[in-house]
């Protein structure tokens, strides 16, 4: 899953080169971001489903209007269950679909070096980074949230909605298909098409923006944004999606571990947290550091 870029962006052009660069540069953002709405759509169109779903069941299983919104009522508490399943259809249908755009890009590397794009080293100095940022970003927001409790509001909401669905099918979704899916969307998909037109900077922000605004609130956007850019920039490093999808699998699964690393620790769970925290700062420094200079050199 490896890819070359042959676009150079800018250099001299006449009017007419500029006015069609223009033209392809519209296009190439209008096609990315229908597929950006057609992600979205799947999501409306699923949860559409699951309400009309409910309200059948509601109203099969009811003698009366009361008894309907006695049933509707019921089956709200295990919404959890049914919006983790939701998800992971939906995930399922637009991971597949963004794969298959994203494996028919015209600058896939055939056959792709591995070897030289996964060092053991890159690969650790990768999973300590990412790790590391989950860390500080949860520390960071725990932070705010005393400070500013309101801002967490709906997120806390939808943590607490999620939480009460399956305990298998929250992990299956959060540390691998919905990884898988949203990294063929974002920096499949969706950055193949903005560094097409743009400069690797501004593409990158671009998806990443998206990848914010796909969480729907204000607290996950924040950090799917930050996660966004350093994720893209993993992708430019290794010149993999590979990278990015295991690396998003990394950072997903380190807030189930922060949580159960917590709870084992008891009266000592402070020290531990800041010991994470102190271990996360050094991996997050150089990592990043080691990622910023990899990256630039593909530019």
């Amino acid at each position: 899953m490896g890819e070359k870029r042959g676009v150079e962006i800018g250099g001299q052009m006449d009017r007419e080169q500029q006015k069609n660069w223009k033209i392809v540069r519209t296009r190439t953002c209008i096609r990315a971001g229908l597929i950006f709405l057609g992600v979205l759509g799947m999501q409306v169109v699923g949860g559409l489903i699951l309400g009309l779903f409910l309200s059948i069941q509601a109203f099969m299983q009811s003698e009366n209007a009361s008894g309907m919104v006695q049933n509707l009522t019921e089956a709200s508490g295990n919404l959890g269950q049914y919006a983790i399943l939701l998800s992971l259809l939906c995930a399922l249908a637009s991971g597949t679909w963004c794969g298959i755009l994203y494996w028919r890009s015209d600058w896939r590397v055939r056959p792709f070096d591995y070897r030289k794009a996964f060092p053991l080293k890159r690969v650790f100095m990768i999973a300590a980074t990412v790790s590391g940022a989950c860390i500080l970003l949860t520390f960071f927001l725990g932070l705010v949230q005393q400070l500013a409790p309101a801002f967490f509001k709906d997120y806390n909401q939808l943590m607490e909605t999620i939480s009460t669905g399956d305990m298998f099918l929250n992990i299956l979704y959060v540390v691998t298909i919905g990884p898988i899916s949203e990294e063929l969307i974002f920096r499949g998909a969706l950055f193949d098409r903005f560094y097409l037109v743009f400069p690797f900077w501004t593409a990158n922000i671009l998806q990443a923006l998206l990848f914010g605004i796909y969480h729907m609130n204000v607290i996950q956007g924040f950090y799917a944004f930050l996660l966004g850019i350093l994720l893209g920039m993993i992708r430019q490093m290794t010149g993999s999606i590979l990278a990015t999808i295991f690396s998003h699998m990394i950072f997903n699964g380190t807030t189930y571990a922060i949580s159960y690393i917590l709870t084992g620790a008891g009266a000592y769970a402070g020290i531990v947290l800041m010991g994470m925290v102190v271990l996360s700062v050094v991996a997050v420094v150089f990592g990043s550091r080691m990622i910023w200079r990899s990256c630039t050199k593909n530019i």
